[in-house]
């Protein structure tokens, strides 16, 4: 009922909406004859929706990838790493783990190996690294050896290797304070740049391992945090943000948990529509539709043709969007007792996990 919903809310907009350049569809599709023409996976009037990818079944979730650690281990939490490959037939992911009730003292960083993106995957401690949270990773060919480079970046170190299994080293122990926790990094044009936690700031440089220099600060319309930072093969700039819910203590399903930003001059200067939400924190899985608290730290993962196909988002496992008001609550990270606890604090007090979401288009 809330898909067939939404889709009446789309097509009601979409008779009296009209674009006059690229801007008004967020750089995620074309204005033609004042109409966007979007980009798969994206959808709507402003193509400011996200497309899950649908089965047979309507549009459904593969169950695997309602974790992609262990989801029976509610020892552990994890709090999604980003994904690297295929490299020779495997994908590898850079993921924190965490004790139950913790998501701020990881006690490995874990390097995950698989042969596609739902798994089954396979963890090892990574050796020789800085174990903190919410690492960032990057893929490039250096135009000097014309080889993959695989990098790493924990807090303020850059570890660089030739394999994404490593050894890793460290190239670099002076990041950016803005790259420095859930660094976002693209190399683009023979420079370097990334992002970080807040999101207020890209810092660029030509070589890894030389000085980064302040290339653009980011006034955000919206709250929000964790973005991740991409360039599509029109060469607009993008951000996906993670939003803090709106304010919700109960009904967390009808949040908002995400924000798009883009950019039309390479990053320089950034917009956002600050009422349309890329995805909403319910899911459709194939054994049902579930509610998440929170949805967050988002990365986009694309295929050979730059088309996005997978969005991986750290959640809320221990319920579901009912939300964690009980009073009093230990709703964040210090313990402290408070109440009316908002919706995306309910992960300091539940198991968390690493969600896997497909995407897909409207043909």
């Amino acid at each position: 009922m809330m898909y067939f919903l939404s889709f009446l809310f789309c097509l009601v907009l979409a008779q009296t909406y009209a674009c006059t350049t690229d801007l008004d569809c967020q750089l995620n599709g074309v204005c033609k004859a004042g109409t966007c023409g979007c980009d798969a996976p994206w959808t709507g009037p402003e193509c400011g929706q996200l497309i899950y990818s649908p089965d047979s079944g309507g549009k459904t979730q593969d169950v695997r990838g309602k974790d992609l650690y262990p989801i029976n281990d509610t020892n552990h939490n994890t709090w999604n790493g980003p994904i690297v490959g295929p490299v020779d037939d495997l994908y590898y992911m850079y993921l924190p783990l965490y004790p139950a009730g913790d998501l701020y003292h990881p006690t490995d960083v874990l390097l995950g190996t698989a042969p596609d993106y739902y798994g089954p995957w396979t963890y090892t401690p990574l050796k020789d690294v800085l174990v903190d949270i919410n690492p960032g990773a990057m893929a490039y060919n250096d135009p000097k050896t014309g080889k993959p480079v695989y990098t790493l970046w924990l807090r303020t170190n850059l570890y660089s290797s030739a394999s994404p299994a490593g050894p890793f080293t460290i190239i670099d122990s002076n990041l950016p304070k803005d790259c420095s926790i859930n660094a976002s990094p693209i190399y683009y044009k023979g420079l370097f740049y990334c992002t970080g936690s807040k999101g207020v700031a890209i810092w660029t440089t030509p070589e890894l391992g030389q000085t980064w220099t302040n290339y653009a600060n980011i006034t955000k319309i919206t709250g929000g945090e964790d973005p991740f930072l991409w360039v599509d093969t029109r060469d607009n700039w993008h951000m996906l943000y993670h939003a803090a819910g709106g304010g919700l203590t109960t009904n967390c399903g009808n949040g908002s948990v995400a924000q798009h930003y883009y950019s039309q001059d390479e990053g320089k200067t950034w917009t956002t529509q600050p009422d349309i939400h890329p995805y909403a924190p319910i899911i459709q899985w194939a054994d049902g539709e579930q509610a998440y608290n929170t949805l967050e730290r988002p990365h986009v993962y694309f295929d050979e043709n730059g088309v996005m196909i997978y969005l991986t988002v750290a959640a809320d496992l221990g319920r579901g969007g009912e939300g964690c008001a009980e009073k009093p609550n230990p709703c964040d990270p210090r313990g402290e007792l408070r109440n009316n606890c908002p919706c995306s604090e309910c992960k300091y007090m539940d198991h968390a996990g690493t969600v896997l979401i497909a995407l897909g288009s409207e043909n």
